[in-house]
């Protein structure tokens, strides 16, 4: 699995392409907002933009849902990243 994280000015997206196709996350600037950071000694982490819980009803199982950019080698670089586009956001013009 080939994983690419992508942000603009209007969302960010994590696009993963395999064996099996390929899928596409969208994140929009509300969801960005409220994003959280888990980061590592070594300064790596994980951008987390979708927390919750679901529930199956027909198998019964509870899932534990996390999106956004995983695995990151300086993640505060990338939060840094982020936060700038957000903050720029209907700036320019």
């Amino acid at each position: 699995m080939r994983t690419i994280y992508v942000v603009t000015d209007n969302r960010a997206f994590v696009l993963e392409a395999g064996g099996h196709g390929a899928k596409a996350e969208s994140f929009t600037p509300n969801v960005l907002a409220k994003m959280k950071l888990k980061s590592d000694a070594d300064g790596g982490g994980d951008l987390i933009f979708e927390d919750h819980w679901n529930y199956s009803l027909a198998s019964k199982q509870i899932e534990h849902v996390r999106r956004g950019f995983f695995g990151l080698e300086n993640v505060r670089d990338a939060e840094r990243v982020v936060r700038n586009v957000l903050s720029s956001r209907g700036k320019a013009g």
